[in-house]
């Protein structure tokens, strides 16, 4: 019988771990609130079910995989599926934080337990996992509406139907990274989802959606002159970039409330390629701060 301990974070990166390190280590350790093995590629589902049943206290769950090499269009499969997120799920009812990056067979219905599960989750990364559609956001937002950051960078099966849903239902919303999901599109309807998140986003901070080819400067006008807490807005414009600074230019010199902060240049960089993006597509930034306007490229 392993000796218990009371230690409460348990961090290791890029390391080798077993099921057998694992178990001795929740065992020994059952009022861990924060466990992280981040880029810890050997980690499996094994692991995971000795997490849900040894630590009922845990509260923050970094798994993420590395993210893919340059040239690797398709990267290789991760041992962490939902099988592994759902004993995680079942056993850890206090999650607030979890980071499932680039784990790519993770899927709807793990991301659904952690949603029927862990009700107090506030930080959601699932970012490169491409299994993960809009029927797990639609549940995540319905299920867990105290949700104050997601990331579902690369997820290209989630539309803007479920990032609006998302919007609606979780009204604490800080920081949401679109970056390339939805596979590059957002329609530009009255229904949009610049549109809800300029209606809804009341307490949004940070707001990414670079790589989303439909974005115009109305929805990005609505949602600066709407979200009264936004800092920071990223977004990606095609061949018009040099209109569309002009436009902004003149939008920011009559709507005084808002410091505002923009940069250009070639952001995407080899992104493009791996996603099969237009080279010549433009990272754009808007930090926006305090009462005054001021504009710099």
């Amino acid at each position: 019988m392993p000796l218990k301990t009371s230690l409460t974070s348990f961090i290791l990166t890029d390391c080798k771990i077993d099921d057998l390190f694992v178990e001795i280590l929740t065992e020994s350790c059952p009022n861990l609130k924060k466990i992280s093995f981040d880029q810890c590629q050997t980690i499996k589902d094994q692991c995971l079910q000795h997490i849900g049943d040894n630590c009922p206290l845990l509260e923050d769950l970094n798994l993420n995989q590395r993210k893919p090499e340059i040239n690797i269009t398709l990267p290789p499969e991760t041992s962490i599926s939902d099988e592994g997120l759902e004993k995680i799920a079942k056993g850890c009812p206090r999650l607030k934080r979890l980071l499932v990056n680039y784990c790519n067979n993770v899927g709807d219905s793990g991301i659904m337990s952690i949603a029927e599960h862990c009700p107090m989750l506030l930080v959601l990364e699932t970012e490169g996992c491409s299994k993960v559609t809009e029927d797990s956001m639609e549940c995540i937002a319905s299920k867990c509406q105290w949700l104050r950051k997601v990331n579902i960078r690369h997820c290209k099966y989630i539309t803007f139907h479920s990032i609006n849903f998302l919007i609606r239902k979780c009204s604490y919303l800080e920081k949401l990274d679109l970056t390339l999901c939805g596979n590059n599109q957002f329609e530009q309807t009255e229904n949009d989802s610049l549109s809800s998140i300029a209606k809804y986003g009341e307490k949004l901070k940070v707001l990414t959606i670079t790589g989303n080819k439909q974005i115009t400067i109305e929805g990005i006008k609505e949602v600066i002159c709407s979200c009264d807490s936004l800092t920071q807005i990223d977004f990606t414009v095609g061949s018009i970039v040099r209109v569309l600074e002009s436009q902004v230019t003149s939008f920011i010199n009559n709507h005084d409330q808002k410091r505002i902060f923009m940069r250009t240049g070639r952001g995407m960089g080899h992104e493009c390629q791996i996603y099969d993006m237009n080279e010549d597509y433009y990272n754009v930034q808007l930090y926006i701060n305090g009462l005054h306007s001021r504009f710099t490229i």
